[in-house]
């Protein structure tokens, strides 16, 4: 009890020598800067499923985010889901197309700056050239288009395989497998949002160290985005009813916020990590000569 104490304290001596909201507020602004860019590759990405499993199927996975971030910022938020409606209506010819890869470039340039605050929640010094940077970068940025997309589907519209049913269908088990399958699809999408942050964390600052070291601020991360995005769909629901000042402003400010939040539960992940692996002084590149919290 003691050191689960020390921990949280710990915690939040960093939380205000790093200035855990102030980065967040830098993730955020360059989120915000790439999230666009994200969702033109992942309607090209979509539209590659017409290829590989059918134009239904590709619309089901449209109609699907579109329905997702509807929960998640509620009708109080139409500038966000105006924008995404209409880069949907346009047809991508696949992932490889150049608008493609020119917004997964644009999407690489805005993580830099995601990259670059872990490195401050880990004390790190950033040793690697903007170049060097770019492609760790762009392939987390892609893997979290990658990631997004099959969260979405695994989450709204089942597995690429199909629902319970189907996939019990495909390979010759009953109706108990069925349902199984739909009760674990949920707790799936949790595990895979959990290792897909320990890989962030593992990968993007600029340290060498084991990926298991990143799992509990991993879960703790995935943990505040699923409570931040179901608590603030609540809030926008009550904050946002009659208020037309809102209504205008909705969109974006809706976005921003929520990204915002966003932030410092990943940053506060990595802060995490960083005390539990050895309270910061002993990760390889830190740049204090003092442990945490003295």
């Amino acid at each position: 009890m003691q050191k689960a104490l020390a921990v949280v304290r710990t915690l939040a001596h960093q939380w205000r020598a790093d200035r855990v909201t102030g980065l967040a507020a830098e993730v955020a602004f360059f989120a915000m800067l790439g999230i666009f860019p994200a969702l033109l590759a992942v309607t090209a990405l979509l539209g590659s499923l017409d290829s590989v499993a059918g134009r239904e199927l590709a619309a089901q996975a449209e109609s699907a985010i579109l329905a997702a971030l509807d929960r998640i910022f509620t009708d109080d938020a139409d500038g966000v889901l105006g924008t995404v409606r209409d880069m949907f209506g346009e047809r991508r010819t696949g992932i490889l197309t150049l608008g493609a890869l020119g917004a997964l470039f644009a999407a690489a340039r805005a993580f830099l700056g995601v990259v670059r605050a872990l490195d401050v929640a880990y004390d790190l010094d950033e040793h690697r050239s903007w170049l060097g940077l770019l492609p760790t970068a762009g392939i987390l940025a892609l893997g979290s288009v990658v990631m997004a997309t099959v969260m979405l589907t695994l989450l709204v519209l089942g597995p690429v395989l199909g629902g319970g049913n189907q996939v019990a269908g495909a390979i010759g088990l009953g109706d108990a497998f069925a349902a199984f399958w739909d009760i674990l699809r949920a707790p799936f999408a949790f595990v895979a949002l959990i290792l897909w942050a320990a890989t962030i964390y593992q990968r993007g600052p600029d340290h060498d160290t084991t990926w298991r070291v990143h799992l509990p601020g991993a879960l703790l991360a995935a943990t505040m985005w699923l409570a931040v995005s179901l608590g603030f769909r609540l809030y926008l629901r009550v904050a946002g009813q009659g208020n037309e000042v809102f209504g205008v402003l909705g969109g974006a400010l809706t976005l921003l916020v929520w990204l915002y939040l966003l932030g410092i539960g990943l940053l506060l992940g990595g802060e995490l990590n960083a005390i539990l692996a050895g309270a910061k002084m002993k990760l390889p590149g830190h740049s204090s000569e003092e442990p945490a919290g003295q």
